[in-house]
């Protein structure tokens, strides 16, 4: 395998030997890239039970990145990680639907259905009512792998 280009001169010779006169024709897709984003932004949540991850985007630049967690100056041990007690202020489950609604965000595309989940049913419900379009998501590859190793870079 060729050396890695270290210079912009080293980068034109390198690109030259290799034969780039055409774009690479297995890129990911807009929509397999925001979803990535939003699967590493998952693995920041700290719920026990469901990692979500979100990518706001805009004209196909992201503008947020978030995940289920408290919201800022709030602390992750100051309410419990419950999900089923009567009183809402027991559980840390959002409206996210509500959220995405008021933010003026129209369309929305999720990794998983649940076609059983009350929450998801009632936010398809919002989505309907209000205008936001929403979809599944549907790959074009079957896994994407990010690896920290400086030899790929």
């Amino acid at each position: 395998m060729a050396p890695e280009p270290t210079s912009p001169e080293m980068d034109l010779a390198f690109r030259s030997r290799t034969n780039v006169s055409s774009k690479r024709s297995d890129y990911i897709s807009w929509d397999e890239y925001f979803m990535s984003v939003a699967l590493l932004a998952s693995q920041r949540s700290k719920d026990p039970v469901t990692q979500v991850g979100a990518a706001i985007v805009t004209d196909k630049v992201i503008v947020g990145v978030g995940y289920n967690g408290m919201p800022r100056g709030c602390d992750d041990d100051d309410m419990p990680w419950g999900k089923t007690a009567e009183d809402p202020l027991e559980n840390k489950i959002c409206a996210c639907a509500k959220y995405i609604i008021q933010a003026g965000i129209n369309r929305v595309v999720y990794l998983k259905d649940k076609p059983n989940n009350k929450e998801m049913i009632a936010a398809k419900l919002m989505f309907e009512k209000s205008g936001v379009q929403y979809s599944q998501f549907a790959p074009t590859k079957r896994k994407l792998v990010l690896d920290f190793g400086l030899s790929s870079v």
